[in-house]
């Protein structure tokens, strides 16, 4: 919802145009929080089981690179996310989870300003990996051990916005970005499914949803 808003208001910023920046700019741009919760994650929590899912809060470094011309940006950015879960029940621990996730995105927007610019922008994921490392407690008997998931699709979406300040040949550059990712694991068939579900009756989900937000900060080359 949120980057459909953001969408809507790119012909106001066309509106603009007359203030938009006529100067070449190379943005690299760094951004990291601890902010945001896998929504979903492989074991799920089943009221119906008794068991419980902690998740630890998501955490996401990345970079970026966009090139600004008469205010038009285009570029992308990759990120990187690792968040974990413990599934249980009472004391007992019955899955423990760890993932990394890479996601790159595509990304556009515009530029308004000179000395002083504010702009935004939207992407796409146009890639990413994921492993998914699951750890089953003593209560699974033979299936106790480890066992790594792979993603089979990234997908999701970016937006972002920034302040910039324009000195000499140089910028700073800082604000916010938001992602939305949708993981789907591949190999995903019965045996899996059955380790998961036997004796505790727990429910397995092939796909994990993920959405954080970062702060954004970087420096830019101004021609």
């Amino acid at each position: 919802m949120r980057n459909y808003m953001i969408l809507g208001l790119i012909p106001l910023l066309m509106l603009g145009a007359c203030s938009r920046s006529n100067l070449v700019r190379i943005r690299a741009t760094l951004s990291g929080m601890e902010q945001g919760k896998a929504e979903q994650q492989v074991a799920e929590d089943r009221a119906t089981s008794g068991a419980t899912l902690s998740a630890d809060r998501a955490k996401t470094d990345g970079m970026g690179l966009h090139l600004v011309a008469k205010g038009i940006m285009l570029g992308g950015s990759t990120l990187t996310t690792t968040f974990a879960g413990t599934t249980s029940t009472g004391s007992t621990t019955l899955i423990q989870e760890k993932s990394t996730l890479k996601t790159s995105f595509t990304e556009a927007g515009f530029v308004i300003g000179e000395d002083f610019t504010w702009g935004f922008g939207v992407g796409m994921a146009s890639g990413g990996t994921m492993e998914t490392e699951l750890t089953y407690g003593s209560s699974y008997g033979a299936n106790a051990g480890t066992e790594t998931l792979q993603a089979d699709k990234v997908s999701g979406t970016s937006s972002f916005f920034m302040l910039g300040h324009h000195g000499s040949n140089f910028e700073t550059v800082f604000g916010l970005r938001w992602n939305s990712i949708k993981v789907h694991y591949k190999d995903w068939d019965p045996s899996l499914t059955n380790t998961l579900v036997q004796a505790q009756t727990l429910e397995a989900s092939p796909s994990t949803n993920l959405h954080t937000t970062q702060a954004v900060i970087g420096i830019g080359f101004v021609f």
